[in-house]
């Protein structure tokens, strides 16, 4: 190793993409340390519980990492720092212990409210408040290397603190050349110290990609305002997600004229005349290079033709539309332009309808690989069959999503609502799936029993090696909390195909009877011959609700039945739903899957990525 050139290994240990073999490499020997260091801290991610979200330990981290007189983290390129959105999901402050302070009866009473857990009012932190969390990063921050940062997250759901990102903070005077930045805030609330946590993005000139999820206030939006107008001629990808547009609105027209700049009634649609700053009647493209856009409760009323041509829908690669009002006048605007699309990936969640505006949208253009719909509130008004669109672009479509509401008592949503003249599902079921050829992952809201007589036919010619039966936790709730079994395995947290999480977690060794008799024709010779995984639950906002969630993979013929018995007849457990099957006390062609399988996932395509997609629950609602 010694003789290959500098070049050639750092490339070689490029190609290195766990951390801990990295870290391995640079206990080999001194040499190799110094080419696999950089390697090694060029990423690093904090993470922060959510029952004490001012707690942050990067003392010890930091001050270990000194190399002689320079710290290791002078080669950090890109810092994230994250906290899971699974249980506290209204208040996320955490100035409640700044407001009150300690020994305060007003916070004891806090503390003790049984009201905490119904949601009516948010514990405060036990251990550690604003102030601890923003001395702890200035001492991170404080040993990296002026304008080498190339990308900093700040995921918490709580507001950043002015010396890191405000007029005078350190990344705002030391990192002006971020061109990556992501903001999870969820604004400010009555509890902050006025003026204490305003973001100023106004010395990052250099961002290619912003994302800025539950802004609520009159000043962050006018901070988002500043950044859009600088960074529009090279930003090439754009997300907001306003969390709740009502609490957002009704803050807006309370906060906006009390601020001098924009002392002017409030708007009708305040994103698209304030925020975007276009005029009604009047089209020019914002944001030339976009490429990706991602949009969560952001309005189009009384705007869609500007907002389409500002944000140059014809030239996006990737787009999602979560909830966002007026949404199907923006795809009109777009159809009726007429003008050659360039999308391989659109999402959509909306409880809109409008006759022909979806099925127009997509008949408009080819070349999608993936189509991710969730259409709520449809129920038996709704007669349009979307099946010929989306086959309009069977020569490329390679991941689906395709939730429609039904009025089946039993599933909210279902993927074959309409039936054949003579009454049966089963015609009309099968020239769909055989008119889409490419497509290897699918997510399906329907029972498992039905699923199972409508796919009988086609399942052997189908190249499936994805398929997930989507439902939504509240709907579940029978089944669920399986996670309080301590034998039990889950998967909350991996890096892979596309998706992250941030822990490993247990999965229960206990299936529902509708998806075990499922699977065990799935994985069975008269099956789906190339399923690779089985996915069953809702995989939004990465691993909420993997307390309910499954995932089974195919057991091959060579492979040891380790965690079953001889046993040839299946069981349920005593005390327990006779729905539920143990697992461990049957003989199958399928097993839960375990850590050491991911690598099942090598070779699909995010696969990983569609079981997040169409979320129906926020990100987390702010406490007002």
């Amino acid at each position: 190793m010694d003789s290959l050139p500098s070049e050639l290994l750092c490339k070689i240990i490029g190609y290195i993409t766990e951390q801990k073999d990295r870290k391995s490499l640079c206990e080999v020997s001194k040499g190799f340390s110094t080419f696999a260091t950089p390697f090694l801290y060029n990423s690093i991610t904090l993470n922060t519980a959510e029952s004490d979200l001012g707690f942050l330990d990067v003392k010890a981290f930091s001050e270990g990492l000194q190399s002689g007189p320079r710290s290791r983290l002078r080669h950090v390129r890109h810092l994230h720092i994250v906290s899971p959105f699974r249980k506290r999901l209204e208040c996320r402050c955490i100035h409640w212990y700044d407001y009150f302070g300690e020994d305060s009866s007003e916070d004891a009473e806090v503390e003790e409210s049984e009201d905490d857990t119904a949601g009516n009012r948010p514990k405060k932190p036990k251990k550690s408040n604003h102030w601890d969390l923003e001395h702890s990063l200035m001492s991170l921050l404080g040993q990296l290397e002026d304008n080498k940062m190339l990308s900093f997250s700040w995921d918490l759901g709580i507001c950043i603190p002015s010396k890191l990102l405000g007029e005078n903070g350190i990344l705002t005077k030391t990192q002006r050349l971020i061109e990556s930045l992501s903001l999870t805030t969820g604004g400010i609330d009555e509890h902050n110290i006025e003026g204490s946590y305003l973001p100023d993005l106004s010395q990052l000139k250099c961002l290619r990609s912003l994302s800025w999820k539950a802004i609520k206030t009159a000043e962050e939006f006018y901070a988002l305002q500043v950044s859009l107008f600088l960074n529009s001629e090279h930003l090439s990808a754009l997300e907001l997600d306003l969390v709740d547009l009502p609490a957002v609105q009704t803050n807006w027209r309370a906060e906006a004229l009390t601020i001098e700049y924009w002392q002017s009634r409030p708007e009708d649609n305040f994103i698209a005349s304030v925020v975007l700053n276009l005029t009604p009647g009047k089209s020019f493209i914002m944001f030339p290079v976009l490429q990706v856009l991602r949009l969560s409760e952001v309005p189009f009323s009384f705007a869609a033709t500007e907002m389409a041509s500002a944000l140059n829908l014809t030239n996006l690669s990737s787009s999602k539309l979560h909830g966002c009002p007026n949404s199907l006048e923006l795809l009109d605007s777009v159809t009726k332009a007429h003008q050659h699309m360039r999308l391989t990936s659109f999402e959509l969640v909306t409880d809109e309808y409008n006759e022909g505006s979806i099925s127009n949208f997509l008949e408009a253009f080819t070349g999608l690989e993936e189509l991710y719909l969730l259409l709520l509130g449809f129920g038996s008004q709704i007669r349009e069959d979307y099946w010929p669109s989306i086959q309009h672009h069977k020569s490329s479509l390679k991941r689906l999503v395709y939730d429609k509401e039904s009025d089946h008592p039993l599933h909210r949503f279902v993927l074959f609502n309409h039936t054949t003249q003579t009454g049966s599902t089963h015609g009309s079921v099968n020239d769909a799936v055989m008119g889409l050829p490419l497509v290897e992952c699918i997510g399906i809201s329907d029972s498992g029993s039905l699923l199972k007589s409508r796919l009988e036919i086609t399942a052997p010619k189908l190249s499936w090696k994805v398929l997930h039966i989507r439902w939504r936790r509240a709907e579940n709730l029978s089944w669920c909390g399986r996670s309080n079994d301590p034998s039990s395995e889950s998967l909350a947290s991996h890096t892979v195909a596309g998706g992250s999480f941030t822990s490993w977690r247990p999965m229960s060794q206990y299936v529902p009877g509708d998806l075990h008799n499922f699977a065990i024709w799935a994985f069975g010779p008269t099956g789906l011959p190339k399923l690779r995984i089985l996915a069953s639950g809702d995989f939004s906002h990465k691993g909420r609700y993997d307390d309910c969630n499954f995932l089974l993979c195919r057991r091959s013929q060579a492979q040891p039945d380790t965690d079953s018995e001889s046993e040839p007849d299946y069981e349920s457990e005593p005390d327990t739903d006779p729905e539920i099957i143990t697992i461990t006390s049957l003989r199958r062609p399928y097993r839960v899957m375990k850590k050491e399988d991911w690598s099942l996932w090598d070779g699909i395509e995010g696969g990983f990525a569609m079981l997040e997609a169409c979320p129906t629950d926020p990100l987390f609602e702010a406490y007002n």
